[in-house]
């Protein structure tokens, strides 16, 4: 059984990056059904926010916010005839870290990063072989962003 492990942060980006990925992975026939792991990466709270809320109420955040996330792919995964198990990314250790310690436990695994790229923000990589983000394409696009609205005030 072939098992994918899949890093999300948003219901609908990953919704349209794993179906092309499902149609390939059907799982309709139980001797091609794959496991996948879906790890939920869930948003940092702000600092505003933290200063005010304890770790106990962040963590039950956390949880609700990943059992939604879970709701929205689970039935996506499993309609093809694959098995799904989640796991709430952990906020105190790296996802290279995290993704590590699945591949020992899940050996020859594949990973897919389905979260949602923000602007001017590098997502953490999942894996070691992962670049970091390129800031340099962030800078760019950011200068280009203000040059635009400088030049819509003249």
């Amino acid at each position: 059984m072939e098992t994918m492990i899949v890093y999300v942060d948003d219901a609908d980006y990953a919704r349209k990056t794993l179906t092309p990925l499902l149609a390939t992975h059907p799982g309709q026939n139980t001797k091609e059904a794959s496991h996948w792991i879906v790890v939920a990466c869930a948003p940092s709270v702000t600092n505003d926010v933290a200063k005010w809320v304890s770790p106990e109420a962040k963590d039950l955040w956390r949880d609700d916010w990943a059992l939604a996330l879970f709701e929205q792919i689970r039935p996506l995964i499993s309609a093809t005839g694959n098995t799904v198990s989640t796991q709430l990314a952990n906020a105190k250790t790296s996802l290279i870290d995290q993704t590590s310690e699945l591949l020992r436990l899940h050996i020859g695994a594949k990973v897919i990063d389905a979260r949602r790229p923000k602007f001017g923000h590098d997502l953490q990589p999942v894996t070691s072989e992962q670049p970091a983000g390129n800031k340099k394409l962030a800078g760019l696009a950011a200068a280009v962003t203000v040059a635009t609205v400088l030049a819509a005030d003249f």
